[in-house]
């Protein structure tokens, strides 16, 4: 009865740690269309923003510039999450 019981305790372990995941490095904060996709994510790490666009079977990553073709970039405290 006693090694039924530590499998049991050992599996709901288990289970416990696999739905304890860290957090996505990358978040999308928009998106626009639905056949022609365009995207913006965010890398949690840095704050660099990145624009996503696919059309059809093709796509592309690119980071995100302003005005001064400097990289925008979001400061952690005003991500979503």
């Amino acid at each position: 009865m006693n090694g039924e019981l530590n499998k049991t305790i050992e599996f709901y372990n288990v289970l416990a740690t696999a739905n304890m995941k860290e957090p996505d490095r990358f978040i999308k904060t928009y998106t626009q269309g639905r056949v022609t996709v365009m995207e913006i994510w965010v890398d949690r790490e840095t704050g660099v923003n990145y624009i996503y666009h696919a059309a059809g079977y093709s796509g592309g990553l690119t980071v995100l510039l302003d005005k001064d073709g400097k990289p925008v970039i979001t400061p952690q405290m005003d991500l979503p999450y």
